[in-house]
């Protein structure tokens, strides 16, 4: 590991890759013919293109490492040229943790296949939204499953067992059978481990049979894939346990089992015409470091990069630095900040209600925000509110399996619902779909505050 001191940078007009390097050290951009790249790094935006034997100005992506440094190669034929898009100095950070050039897992992901094609408009992003219109009443409500065909319970003592039969959540399995009920996306948790691959998980401690939580972060990808049902029927993986409301630890079962996976592997074997929803998770208690968002943000947009091949996708996270970081490595993919809409009270001021959350994307130039769905419920015009701010409004909670709350959101305008009873709402948004078809594309902030009564 490397410590790169704190400096104030501020950049001219243009600039050579030769004044770069000599300046700020050695990183590497590759040349590619597609996409414009648009790298933000710890001093400011970059713009770098190449130029080739004919002529053409070619925009490339590129490889930035968490260092300030860069240098550019080329391929045969063009050569490469800089330009600077923001001149605004940034201070870096007072010790900015830098890995080893060796260790190519913790190093900023490669951005080729993560263009930029999106900055002109939102054709790109609409794609990636099932066709959605930012800012309008959009004719379809997207429908996501959550963790897959929907979450797994843990129940309290004494607590009824639910007859709803359930797959366990955040596995292949679930996924392709929400893919098989019609579901759009399926939304899953993203954690990190040790060794640094991106796996899916949701809560923030593991919990086996010794009943110790553990970190995922603490766990190698062997020891994580290593608990719970294997893939190798011959093979018994260690058993988990969850904590129930009343804090008592249960072993932790489902209707149908099926291994934990990582993210490459759900890429791989699901089906590709549902999109993903990846939330990028971190702990809501502790404070995280800018290094550990660097940690388990790059393997997670580096495993995009390498397997997502044509997938709609749009990113998530709770964590207002999260979001601003996944925005700043790549423009192909929508980015949303998750928010409970005020029901729960944090330090950072940012999570405690929607018009904050506005703020938050408005900031990072995000795309769209998903607000527990109380929060419109109780105050149908924030509906209105984010619509006129030309963002994307998806809800999650409890009452999304609730069809008269779903079908008050669709009336309302927003955008999508993430649900655990995946087949009931999709046959609910077909019959909503073929019964009131919309008379106007326009967004209607007067219909918005009036179609959501808070009756919850």
């Amino acid at each position: 590991m490397q410590f790169v001191a704190p400096e104030l940078l501020s950049f001219p007009t243009s600039i050579s890759s030769s004044s770069l390097e000599n300046r700020f050290g050695s990183s590497r951009f590759v040349c590619a013919e597609k996409a414009i790249l648009s790298t933000r790094n710890n001093f400011g935006v970059i713009r770098a293109s190449c130029t080739s034997s004919e002529g053409r100005t070619v925009p490339p992506p590129a490889s930035v490492k968490a260092d300030p440094g860069f240098s550019i190669e080329t391929r045969p034929g063009m050569s490469p040229s800089f330009e600077s898009v923001s001149t605004e100095p940034r201070t870096l950070p007072q010790v900015l943790l830098v890995p080893d050039s060796g260790t190519a897992a913790a190093a900023a992901p490669q951005t080729s296949g993560l263009s930029d094609d999106s900055v002109a408009g939102r054709g790109g992003y609409e794609y990636h939204l099932k066709g959605l219109r930012a800012g309008v009443h959009n004719p379809k409500l997207v429908v996501v499953g959550h963790r897959g065909c929907g979450k797994n319970k843990s129940l309290s003592q004494g607590e009824a067992i639910d007859s709803w039969p359930s797959i366990r959540e955040n596995t292949i399995a679930s996924f392709n059978q929400a893919a098989r009920n019609g579901a759009d996306y399926v939304e899953f948790d993203v954690q990190v481990t040790k060794d640094r691959h991106a796996i899916i998980f949701h809560d923030d401690y593991i919990i086996v049979e010794d009943k110790v939580p553990r970190k995922i972060g603490d766990l190698t990808l062997e020891e994580f894939v290593g608990i719970g049902p294997q893939k190798n029927f011959a093979k018994e993986g260690r058993s988990l346990y969850r904590k129930a409301r009343d804090g008592t630890l249960n072993p932790w079962t489902a209707t149908m089992e099926d291994p934990l996976c990582t993210l490459e592997e759900a890429f791989k074997h699901v089906d590709p015409s549902v999109g993903f929803n990846i939330e990028v998770k971190f702990d809501d208690i502790d404070e995280t470091s800018d290094v550990e968002l660097q940690r388990v943000i790059y393997p997670i947009v580096e495993s995009v990069r390498q397997h997502s091949n044509g997938r709609r996708i749009y990113f998530s996270s709770f964590h207002p630095d999260a979001v601003h970081l996944l925005r700043s490595l790549q423009s192909t993919y929508p980015v949303f900040f998750l928010t409970n809409g005020g029901s729960c009270i944090y330090n950072d001021q940012r999570r405690n209600s929607i018009q904050a959350a506005i703020a938050v994307c408005q900031q990072g130039q995000l795309q769209g925000i998903v607000t527990e769905v109380q929060a419109v419920l109780h105050e149908p015009s924030l509906i209105s509110l984010i619509k006129a701010a030309n963002l994307w409004v998806f809800t999650y909670g409890e009452f999304n399996n609730v069809e008269e709350a779903v079908r008050k959101q669709k009336d309302a305008g927003v955008d999508g619902v993430i649900v655990d009873h995946v087949l009931e709402i999709v046959k609910l948004e077909h019959q909503l779909e073929d019964q009131h078809p919309p008379i106007s594309s326009s967004y209607s902030t007067t219909s918005s505050r009036t179609a959501i009564l808070p009756v919850f």
